[in-house]
Parts: structure tokens; sequence; C-alpha cells
């Protein structure tokens, strides 16, 4: 009899120890299924911004495709980025005798963030005065505008 009830308490202190760690086991459970479904909405809530992010670019390419192809069409300007982090600027329909010849600078910042004009053709006596006017007022649409006055001033 004595050997039955040891045999019991034996068996009772393994069925709770059982209980017990599967007790713990569920609440793992729960805690791992927890934090999946908090780590799939914040995956969905980033997918969803970066496509509302992908949406708002896509549209604002199209946006600069249309300026690039107005200003291209309308006033003969073209740009291209160009080695050496430089952006290339190409005008025709300057010279009345010859629309189509190109009129080109190429333009960066530098570290100091300085505006530097390189590879201008044809070469513009004031141009070292138009860029220091540029890095005084930073006025980038005056700048363009008196390049190609200056480029102008050289077909006459």
């Amino acid at each position: 009899m004595e050997a039955k009830m040891s045999k019991r308490k034996e068996m009772r202190q393994k069925l709770e120890s059982i209980q017990s760690e599967a007790d713990t086991l569920l609440r793992e459970k729960e805690f791992s299924m927890e934090t999946l479904n908090t780590e799939k909405q914040t995956v969905k809530s980033e997918k969803e911004l970066m496509e509302g992010q992908k949406k708002a670019s896509d549209t604002r390419m199209v946006e600069l495709e249309k300026a690039a192809e107005f200003f291209q069409s309308r006033l003969g300007q073209k740009f291209n980025k160009v080695k050496g982090e430089r952006v290339e600027f190409i005008f025709t329909q300057i010279d009345h005798r010859n629309p189509e010849r190109p009129h080109v600078f190429c333009i960066k910042i530098d570290s100091e963030r300085k505006y530097v004009v390189s590879d201008c053709h044809p070469e513009l006596d004031d141009l070292d005065e138009l860029t220091n006017k540029l890095n005084e007022t930073n006025n980038f649409r005056a700048f363009v505008i008196s390049i190609r006055k200056a480029f102008k001033n050289t077909c006459t």
C-alpha cells in the first residue's frame, strides 16, 4: 500500500511537472504568436508606406519627364548627368542660323558647397563672373538664364 502511495505521489509530481512544462510551452507559443502578428503588421505597414512612396516617386518622375520634355522641345534645353557627379546643360535653339548647334556647360557642387562650372562650349568671357554671382546668390535659375543670354551673345 505504501508502495502504491509512493508511486502515486511520484506520478502526481511527474504529472505536475509535465503540466507545468506544457503551461510554459503554451505561454511561449502565445508570446511567439503575438510577436509574429506584431512583426507581420509592421511588415505590412512598411510595405504600404513603401508602396505609397513608390507611387509618389513615380508621379514625380512623370512630372519631371514632362518638364524635361517641355524644356527640350520648347526651350531647346536638355540636362544629362555625366561623369564626375556633374550635370551637363545642353542648349539648342540659340543660334538662329544653326538652331541645332549645341551650347554646353557642365556644373557640379564641390566639397565646399560651391558651384563649379566646366566644359563650357563655346567659351564665355564672363563665365567666372557669372559663376561667382551664382555662388554669392545661390540663384540657379538666374544663372541659367544668364548663361543662355551669354551663349546667345556669342552668336551675333
